[in-house]
C-alpha cells in the first residue's frame, strides 16, 4: 500500500540548478523530485533531471498519457518540457499540475522572481518562448484508483494523489 497523501510541502526558497539538492534551493527537477520523495515515492540516489524523470516516474507506477500532444490536465499530472536525449538543464523544465489549468514549479523567470510559484500553465507556456525546452511536452499521470473508501488496500500503481502546497517567501 503506497499513500501518496503528502505533497511539495514547504520545498520553497530559490531556485539554483548548481544547488539543487535544498533545503533552501531546489531547481525545477529537484523541486519536483523531493515533493515525490516527500509522498512517498522511490529514492533514486540522486535527485533526477529532467532527462531521468522519465524512467524515475515510470519505476514509481507513472504512466506517459501525453506525448507532444493536446492532453485533459489533472491534479498530480507531472509535465515535463524538452525532447527526451536533449532537455537537460536550461533546455528542459518540469511541473506538477495542480488543477486543470494551474502548475506548481520551481523557476527562473525575469532574474528577479525564482523559487517555487503557482501559475496558469499558459503563463509558463509563454514565459518560455521556445526557452526550457518547451514547447515539446511529456505528461505522465498515477493510475487513479477509485478513491471512495481512501482507507481501501491499493494495489500496486494506485494512490491517493492528495497533495497539500505551500509557497514561502525567503
Amino acid at each position: 500500500d503506497t499513500d501518496r497523501s503528502r505533497g511539495l510541502g514547504d520545498v520553497y526558497k530559490r531556485q539554483d540548478m548548481g544547488n539543487r539538492n535544498g533545503p533552501n534551493s531546489y531547481d525545477c527537477s529537484s523541486a519536483i523530485y523531493y515533493a515525490l520523495r516527500s509522498a512517498g515515492a522511490s529514492d533514486n540516489g540522486w535527485a533526477v533531471s529532467t532527462e531521468s524523470e522519465h524512467d524515475w516516474l515510470k519505476k514509481n507506477g507513472y504512466v506517459l498519457i501525453a506525448e507532444n500532444k493536446a492532453w485533459e490536465m489533472k491534479r498530480g499530472d507531472i509535465i515535463i518540457w524538452g525532447v527526451h536525449g536533449y532537455s537537460s538543464g536550461a533546455d528542459g523544465h518540469t511541473m506538477m499540475a495542480l488543477d486543470g489549468s494551474n502548475v506548481i514549479h520551481c523557476t527562473w523567470n525575469d532574474g528577479v522572481t525564482t523559487g517555487i510559484m503557482i501559475n496558469t500553465y499558459n503563463q509558463v507556456y509563454s514565459w518560455s518562448r521556445g526557452r526550457m525546452g518547451g514547447p515539446y511536452a511529456y505528461v505522465y499521470r498515477l493510475p487513479q484508483a477509485n478513491n471512495n473508501n481512501k482507507n481501501e488496500t491499493k494495489e500496486k500503481g494506485e494512490f491517493n494523489m492528495e497533495f497539500t502546497f505551500s509557497v514561502k517567501d525567503d
